[in-house]
């Protein structure tokens, strides 16, 4: 049967989940600064502390409904965007409401500036210029393809080594 973990210990799981670092968890859950990174590595490798950790992340992933295939879309979201999706035919900038859900994730901002003519009673819009940011398509295909193994770093060594050599070496250091 499962040891219940005492407050501290508690407190140590709930620290963890802020940003998965063990030492920071430690001194933020009221363990000594001098020994904190020791002791939470030993507290990541208790069982029990261990088991509630990973019970308290999947409760969190299923309450945001946090999975690898939401991360996936929206990646694809970002690499795969069509600007011209965002234009009227006339080509008008879309107003917001009129954006497709992939292209509206794919947008990290959009900036609105009036420009105005005249003064008091007088001042009226005489134009207006928008601006659409997207997030970096070269980011998101970057992580897609990592994700996809497209990118494998490959080391290429040539040439002739003579084991004369090594041995001659080996010993020349010794």
């Amino acid at each position: 049967m499962a040891k219940p973990l005492n407050p501290k210990q508690k407190q140590f799981v709930l620290e963890y989940l802020i940003d998965k670092n063990a030492t920071k968890a430690a001194i933020r859950a009221g363990y000594s600064r001098k020994t904190a990174y020791s002791i939470g590595q030993r507290l990541l490798k208790n069982v029990e502390i261990a088991r509630e950790i990973k019970i308290a992340l999947r409760e969190r992933e299923d309450r945001l409904e946090l999975k690898a295939d939401t991360i996936i879309r929206e990646l694809i979201r970002i690499g795969m965007v069509d600007v011209r999706t965002a234009f009227n035919e006339d080509g008008t900038l879309k107003a917001i409401k009129d954006l497709s859900e992939d292209l509206g994730r794919a947008i990290s901002g959009i900036e609105v500036e009036e420009i105005y003519r005249g003064t008091g009673e007088d001042r009226k819009v005489w134009g207006v210029t928008k601006k659409i940011k997207f997030w970096k398509k070269t980011e998101a295909l970057e992580l897609l393809g990592k994700h996809l193994k497209l990118f494998i770093e490959r080391l290429d060594i040539t040439g002739k080594i003579k084991l004369e050599d090594i041995i001659s070496k080996s010993h020349d250091e010794h």
